[in-house]
């Protein structure tokens, strides 16, 4: 019973390690909007992130309203969507493009 309570508290251990290391790795490479608003950029990016029903789920509409969002505040002059098109009834792109164009931002743009 001490075996398996020492690799789990080791196992817990390597884990925290871990995660401590990328937090401070990464930390100073992570941009929020105000630092992003400094430069202007190629394009927007917005990856899919599922549609349910023919509307973006949640977090692909988070995506698109922060995209929209940094494309008002003049960060790029075009918004690039890439997503799933595995058969006719599932289509996260022209999803994505329909749900900018409804927000206000102009087609040639996306």
């Amino acid at each position: 019973m001490k075996i398996i309570f020492k690799i789990i508290m080791l196992f817990i251990l390597i884990i925290l390690i871990i995660n401590l290391f990328m937090i401070i790795y990464t930390n100073k490479k992570i941009k929020d909007q105000n630092k992003l608003l400094d430069e202007s950029y190629d394009c927007i990016l917005v990856l899919g992130a599922g549609i349910r029903k023919g509307k973006p789920s949640p977090m692909l509409e988070d995506r698109l309203l922060m995209a929209k969002e940094l494309y008002t505040a003049g960060l790029s002059s075009k918004i690039l969507v890439s997503g799933d098109h595995m058969n006719n009834n599932y289509d996260e792109v022209n999803v994505m493009k329909d749900y900018l164009i409804e927000a206000g931002v102009p087609s040639e743009a996306i």
